[in-house]
């Protein structure tokens, strides 16, 4: 019986801006680590996920992939939510996709 591969897209390409923060919230830190690292790590210790795929602002991708591009596919994300999903899922190589909105 053969697997399928599934994908994990984390929509990471935000501002911040409807949480008050001057940059992505997913950079704030808690418990000392930045929210996309527990995110990541809750994901990755399930060890059910074999692709991921993070959408990042134009803004954000450098960061973004220096610390998480070995791991994950890094893509540009849209103007809008909806634009960053649809960015992500055109490299989905998995038979099965989850998003993390």
């Amino acid at each position: 019986m053969n697997k399928e591969k599934i994908t994990l897209v984390l929509a990471c390409a935000g501002k911040g801006s409807r949480a008050g923060f001057n940059d992505n919230k997913l950079f704030q830190l808690i418990d000392g680590k930045p929210v996309i690292e527990h995110t990541l790590s809750a994901f990755k210790s399930s060890n059910k996920i074999d692709e991921f795929i993070i959408t990042a602002s134009i803004q954000d991708y450098d960061k973004i992939n220096s610390l998480y591009g070995g791991d994950c596919k890094v893509v540009l994300g849209g103007d809008t939510r909806t634009e960053s999903v649809l960015n992500a899922l055109n490299q989905v190589t998995g038979e099965i996709v989850l998003i993390h909105d």
